[in-house]
């Protein structure tokens, strides 16, 4: 069996660490640039669901206020009202 120490060990690691984001396409060196880059694009995935939620409720207003203006018409009309 091989023993080895925390030293090979730790070196193992980081290079595993290391080949493992460069994989992913990421630069081991700059690794603050990838984590500032990952929160950017949470802030932009949060912001695209606020504004998909307000779009959908507003495309229900607006379904909601025409099938009210419908009924309403049709019913003037059905009484032959103005």
């Amino acid at each position: 069996m091989v023993e080895m120490n925390d030293e090979k060990v730790r070196d193992i690691v980081v290079k595993t660490v290391d080949e493992t984001l460069q994989k992913m396409g990421l630069n081991p060196i700059e690794i603050y640039e990838a984590q500032k880059d990952f929160m950017y694009l949470r802030e932009q995935r949060k912001l695209h669901d606020k504004i998909s939620f307000r779009v959908r409720f507003v495309i229900i207003g607006f379904v909601v206020t025409g099938a009210l203006a419908l009924l309403i018409l049709g019913v003037k009309t059905a009484l032959g009202l103005k």
